[in-house]
């Protein structure tokens, strides 16, 4: 997953003029403490941050939880070691976290007749 978090954190957007890779740990912290991956809950999870780079990190943090679902798709048995308690106080997997991380951004695109 190291792997993951290092690729994702120096993913360039075209146009995007910076070199400077995104913070791991601070990515980390949004896949950790966002229940919807969006501009907004990045710039509430991180209140240090503009509307620009909260939406940069949320692009990039959709990536890495795209990536982290293949990986375990790829590898069940990883899957028991990155269970956690979920906010609602039930256990959950990363693959059910990233269904419900998912239906709001996909029902925003769905609603923008981009999906």
């Amino acid at each position: 997953m190291d792997d993951i978090f290092t690729g994702v954190s120096r993913l360039q957007a075209e146009g995007d003029g910076s070199t400077r890779p995104l913070s791991r740990s601070r990515l980390f912290h949004v896949l950790s403490v966002c229940d919807d991956i969006s501009a907004d809950a990045v710039a509430q999870a991180m209140s240090d941050v503009g509307e620009r780079q909260a939406r940069k990190y949320a692009g990039h943090a959709r990536v890495a939880s795209k990536a982290i679902a293949r990986l375990l798709d790829q590898r069940p048995w990883m899957e028991a070691a990155v269970s956690f308690w979920s906010p609602s106080g039930a256990r959950q997997t990363i693959a059910e976290a990233q269904a419900e991380l998912d239906e709001p951004y996909f029902a925003e695109l769905r609603a923008a007749g981009l999906m």
